[in-house]
């Protein structure tokens, strides 16, 4: 088995539920939909989606509140649980050896986290690299795209950055 030390992240927080749920929607992000009345429709319903700070980040798993990321990640990760708003919690912080299809797995599950393409409208990451293959794309759309995809590169942790030479030949314009 091929393996790859990756920065896993232990926590306890000792606080109240509002606060957890702060910390929570802010680490992971939260999705939350609202049903109102409109003119021409009884029941509306309204998707507002929140990035969390593990949205853009390749992340894996290991518990409720354990998680791992690439060690290009760690500092950014690092510096969230340094907040004073989030105190006290307890952290554990240390390196870990991790299998290479975890991490593959993660690198792709990234792909599929949502992206903001416009006011209030998400696509995700693999959406708009294939959208990255047409002439018709607005520029605008084609530098976020572009510099969330560079961010992911930057955090590939598979081996021999498989990931990132698979990517790069699915987008044309990269």
């Amino acid at each position: 088995m091929n393996l790859k030390v990756g920065k896993v992240f232990s926590f306890d927080l000792r606080c109240g539920a509002s606060r957890r749920t702060q910390f929570y929607r802010e680490l992971f992000g939260y999705t939350n939909r609202v049903v109102r009345p409109t003119k021409r429709d009884p029941e509306r319903t309204y998707t507002f989606f929140k990035p969390g700070l593990l949205r853009r980040i390749p992340h894996i798993k290991l518990g409720s509140p354990v998680f791992a990321v690439p060690l290009a990640a760690a500092e950014e990760v690092g510096g969230f649980f340094k907040d004073p708003k989030w105190n006290p919690i307890e952290l554990h912080v240390f390196d870990a050896v991790l299998p290479s299809d975890a991490r593959e797995q993660s690198m792709e599950n990234a792909l599929d986290a949502p992206v903001l393409i416009a006011r209030g409208q998400y696509s995700t990451l693999r959406e708009e690299v294939k959208l990255l293959k047409h002439d018709n794309v607005e520029p605008d759309r084609v530098s976020r795209t572009t510099r969330a995809v560079e961010y992911l590169l930057r955090m590939d942790w598979t081996d021999g950055k498989k990931f990132s030479k698979k990517l790069k030949a699915q987008a044309c314009k990269l």
